[in-house]
């Protein structure tokens, strides 16, 4: 009996690593961005320089990932000021809700010592009700005196950790920026990627047809992506799939498809668990039966630590 396509055997997966073309989505080119420059510099190296010759970047890809870049960069610039500032994420606003905490405490203090001082002012008099001793009252004064001294020296501590934080944050954006203008994952892209053409509007149209009809009937990759999208980008992934089935036609060798994007309409999931260690039986056969070769999914993070 052959060996199934809709499983991968570690020997099977030692020949794709060694023979096989590797073809990124924008997703998982995207998510590059997201790590820091030490990190991804690692990752570039281990990943990029390891497959040299046989990455291939198809013009869908291309395309989307020029499209989002911009957006996905300047994302951490607003995640560093969440840091600060609240805003309508549910995590957020730190120092801004220390600062205002500390605020309540220094006026619920003085409200406090205030009230107090009246109690000692009602009842100092020893000569007409009420009288009361003023020992207790004295020593609680005195250890409001010294919790206010500790708060104002909390609240200082706080103004030097908000600065520096406030900076580190600066510079950090700097870099964000500094990224933008000069992108080293672009210049890498360049250097160690062939780069995929993109189908003529007829071809295009012809897809969008067939795509029609595998939507309707949730054939993947690409239906999940319906309700989201409009005109010929609802139809993204389906011609990403296409690109990549006619490339690996051309040239013969299997694929390794990296993606991050880990809906139903790529990965076979339970209906309990979401698991995306397996692609879509129906992606596999339609690969095969186009190709004649294998191929087999994995995540950044799933690719990266093998």
């Amino acid at each position: 009996m052959e060996d199934s396509i809709f499983r991968i055997t570690e020997k099977q997966e030692k020949n794709l690593f060694k023979n096989g073309h590797v073809v990124f989505d924008s997703s998982a080119l995207l998510s590059f961005y997201g790590y820091t420059e030490k990190i991804s510099g690692k990752y570039f190296n281990k990943v990029f320089k390891a497959l040299d010759r046989r990455l291939w970047l198809p013009a869908q890809v291309i395309y989307e990932f020029e499209k989002n870049r911009e957006k996905v960069i300047n994302k951490p610039k607003g995640d560093y000021h969440n840091l600060v500032n609240g805003s309508s994420r549910k995590e957020g606003g730190f120092l801004d809700s220390v600062k205002n905490t500390i605020s309540i405490i220094q006026k619920n203090s003085n409200t406090i010592h205030g009230q107090i001082n009246a109690l000692s002012e009602k009842t100092i008099k020893d000569d007409k009700h009420p009288h009361l001793k003023q020992n207790s009252i004295k020593k609680f004064i005195k250890e409001l005196t010294k919790f206010e001294s500790n708060i104002e020296t909390f609240s200082l501590g706080f103004d030097k950790l908000s600065s520096d934080t406030k900076e580190q944050i600066n510079q950090k954006i700097k870099k964000i920026d500094a990224k933008s203008a000069s992108d080293n994952l672009r210049e890498r892209l360049n250097t160690f990627f062939t780069h995929g053409e993109q189908y003529p509007y007829e071809k295009m149209l012809t897809i969008i047809r067939e795509g029609k009809f595998r939507y309707e009937n949730e054939i993947p990759p690409g239906y999940k992506d319906e309700d989201d999208k409009i005109g010929f980008q609802m139809f993204g992934d389906l011609i990403l799939w296409f690109q990549i089935i006619d490339y690996a036609k051309e040239n013969g060798h299997p694929i390794i498809f990296v993606t991050n994007d880990v809906k139903e309409d790529w990965w076979h999931q339970e209906k309990v668990i979401k698991n995306i260690d397996t692609p879509r039986n129906e992606l596999l056969y339609e690969f095969k039966n186009k190709t004649n070769k294998n191929i087999w999914f994995y995540t950044t993070d799933q690719l990266i630590f093998k």
